[in-house]
């Protein structure tokens, strides 16, 4: 199915790149030569050289990595860290399971994305290794198909601090079919309580807590 749509992100957000969906590895092996230079440069020249390779074998597997109905991929390294935020669009069939709560995510209305109104599900998890963490799935819903902006889970900090970023950068996504026709969600999701955006994320963390 993703060979057919296309994303167009417009105006291009500063800091994000879009990750390459080829098999060819030539192509794979440019884009993490350049993208770990670009992502070297803009931290700074006191950051050991010896980090370069770290990055360079995260990006190969981000560059590997296949989702089912995955359309783009957008990466940001916001900070330095070897923990990007990664931002998948999935694209599948409207009557694809979709019991995001059941796998304990909570579910708000999510009105301000350019494809038009759907559902933000949110999960946090207390008890990971590296720390709390955030993830969050926006569902938009045009009938027969859904988009899907997946935002694998992050540090609570990370995500709570650049959250600005990640819904500029949902504000300006317009998906096309391969038959011109631009996605338009027509209907919303599960979400019944609205939630301010300042607010939430200590919220659900606290909530995963209580559950976990």
């Amino acid at each position: 199915m993703q060979r057919h749509w296309q994303l167009e992100v417009e105006p291009y957000p500063k800091g994000w790149l879009f990750v390459p969906e080829t098999h060819e590895d030539d192509v794979r092996r440019q884009w993490i030569s350049e993208a770990a230079e670009l992502v070297m440069d803009s931290w700074g020249p006191h950051i050991d050289p010896l980090v370069r390779g770290a990055l360079e074998r995260l990006l190969a597997e981000i560059a590997a990595s296949e989702v089912p109905g995955r359309v783009r991929e957008m990466v940001m390294w916001p900070e330095v860290s070897l923990w990007p935020i990664r931002l998948l669009f999935v694209v599948l069939p409207s009557s694809a399971e979709n019991d995001w709560e059941r796998h304990g995510f909570r579910a708000t209305p999510y009105e301000t994305s350019a494809v038009g109104p759907g559902t933000q599900y949110t999960r946090a998890r207390a008890d990971e290794p590296s720390g709390p963490t955030l993830e969050a799935i926006f569902e938009f819903d045009r009938g027969d198909v859904r988009m899907l902006a997946h935002v694998l889970p992050l540090a609570v900090e990370t995500f709570v601090r650049f959250g600005d970023e990640i819904a500029s950068t949902l504000s300006a996504v317009r998906l096309v079919d391969g038959d011109g026709r631009v996605f338009e969600s027509r209907r919303m999701g599960a979400g019944t309580t609205v939630v301010q955006s300042d607010e939430w994320p200590g919220e659900v963390l606290e909530e995963g807590a209580s559950n976990g």
